[in-house]
């Protein structure tokens, strides 16, 4: 979750040749257009893809900018560039922005309708699911209050600034997840992570996944309570420690353990009637 690998662009220039060559008539792109272009990414990646009047590459002029638009029907199934949507989507499994849905779309971080001139550019091509592409859709303000974070420039953070509370009420576990400032991750990446977390609605969306998850330890949890609180506990900070190997500091997983390891209500009995009352949802 948050930080995926940074794709190879090596192609960047052979993708715009294709982009721009009209299978028709043959033409062959103005060399100047596609420097131009090529420069506008190395713009993007000094700034990790932040949203600026330089990226619109408004010099390009309307009718290169709007080549550059359609050229991302190219990248569908059937079009000259689908190797490039081939490639980004075989590269990860699980959307980087909710951690659990299949990554089965490409999410233009920089919407393509406003920063037409990175339609088909892989490092502003993020593949995700679609519930979390449909809820981002063209957001891309100026302010890191109305951003994402950068799948792909988005630092690798060794401290955790993903947390969540479990509570047990009514019967129920209710589980709360926020996003905590740590002297590691910069004020603008701080508000950029909170307004991703509250815009896919991820509190909501993780339940069905809390259950999944609940149910699939159930056995390892009822038997490891039955011996006491301790044990429990001692088993959520191990498999706390295991999530952060596995899928980062700052995955919701990771979350997780660690709010079980310090919920007291649920180490020291709860657990039993919660897990007794969950079941599979369809």
């Amino acid at each position: 979750m948050w930080k995926i690998k940074i794709p190879d662009i090596t192609d960047s220039e052979k993708n715009l040749s294709l982009a721009f060559t009209n299978s028709k008539k043959n033409e062959e792109p103005v060399s100047s257009t596609i420097t131009t272009i090529l420069e506008l990414y190395s713009a993007y990646d000094e700034v990790g893809g932040i949203p600026s009047e330089t990226l619109l590459g408004t010099s390009l002029g309307s009718t290169t900018l709007d080549r550059i638009h359609r050229a991302y029907d190219l990248v569908r199934s059937t079009g000259r560039l689908k190797h490039l949507k081939n490639r980004l989507k075989l590269s990860r499994s699980k959307c980087p922005y909710c951690g659990f849905g299949e990554a089965s779309t490409l999410d233009h971080y920089l919407p393509r309708s406003r920063y037409k001139a990175h339609s088909i550019y892989a490092r502003n091509l993020i593949p995700c699911c679609q519930t979390c592409n449909r809820k981002k859709d063209k957001i891309a303000g100026t302010d890191p209050d109305t951003q994402f974070v950068h799948a792909y420039f988005f630092p690798q953070f060794k401290l955790q600034f993903l947390f969540a509370t479990v509570q047990i009420i009514e019967k129920s576990i209710v589980v709360d997840f926020e996003i905590k400032k740590n002297i590691e991750i910069s004020d603008e990446d701080f508000r950029r992570a909170k307004f991703q977390l509250e815009q896919l609605d991820l509190n909501n969306r993780y339940i069905p996944e809390i259950i999944t998850f609940m149910l699939s330890n159930k056995r390892d949890i009822e038997s490891l309570g039955s011996i006491g609180k301790s044990v429990l506990k001692d088993h959520f900070i191990q498999s706390h420690a295991d999530s952060c190997t596995l899928f980062g500091v700052n995955h919701w997983r990771t979350a997780l353990w660690l709010a079980l390891a310090e919920s007291d209500d649920f180490c020291g009995g709860g657990f039993a009637q919660i897990l007794s009352e969950m079941t599979y949802r369809e």
